[in-house]
């Protein structure tokens, strides 16, 4: 009878690191709102394992930054209190003998109060007993934002109407009209929708038409102080 040999042979592949990204497994992504903490978890395939790895926002490689809340630590990434500033696509990346690899794209979304738009007209000159129209406009994650406006002159103010704003929820628009001189100040907006109440307010100041620039400093240091 003639003897078999069964030879195994083990074959060494070698390959570029291959990764997966994911949010850390307890965290959703649609509830995710500023100052919350969020991690990232990177899965990593590789052979020979790797020697390197890293992580990038926006294609821009990220690094360890304990004061500004990042935290990186092997293949898990951590943003502490995040905020608007850090919405964007996060991926990780390694590298062995074979290569570099990099990760899917994974796009987190902050939900955030609003914030004051910028590029607005913050300046309006009227007179007593005649409407000036004053827009106020935010940015804001969730969208669907409630407006308040108060007036912060010398005296309780003059009237204020809403005017309806068809087909958007981060703009709210008023018909201002001082009764007096007294009236004439500074006008502030507030928008809240379900993160949140904006922190700052957006400021709008009213002068009687033909005044020149020092009323608005009078009255904004009068307030201040």
């Amino acid at each position: 009878m003639k003897e078999q040999k069964l030879i195994t042979e083990l074959f060494f592949f070698a390959y570029v690191p291959q990764l997966n990204l994911r949010l850390g497994s307890k965290l959703r992504h649609s509830n995710i709102v500023e100052d919350m903490d969020v991690y990232f978890e990177c899965n990593i395939r590789a052979n020979p394992w790797v020697s390197e790895t890293g992580w990038r926002f926006e294609g821009y490689d990220l690094h360890n930054n304990v004061s500004a809340g990042i935290v990186i630590s092997n293949q898990s990434l951590v943003l502490q209190k995040v905020n608007r500033s850090h919405r964007g696509r996060y991926s990780c990346t390694a590298i062995n003998n074979e290569g570099q690899g990099e990760s899917n794209h994974v796009y987190l979304r902050v939900q955030y109060s609003p914030i004051c738009k910028s590029d607005q007209e913050t300046t309006f000159t009227a007179v007593t007993n005649r409407p000036v129209q004053i827009q106020c406009e935010v940015e804001a994650d969730m969208d669907d934002v409630n407006f308040r406006w108060e007036f912060n002159g010398t005296s309780s103010g003059g009237d204020v109407q809403v005017v309806s704003v068809p087909g958007t929820t981060t703009k709210s628009i008023v018909n201002y009209t001082p009764r007096s001189e007294n009236d004439f100040g500074t006008v502030y907006c507030w928008g809240t929708n379900n993160v949140g109440t904006q922190s700052i307010p957006c400021a709008f100041v009213v002068i009687p038409a033909g005044i020149n620039n020092q009323f608005i400093i009078y009255k904004i240091v009068n307030f201040i102080g």
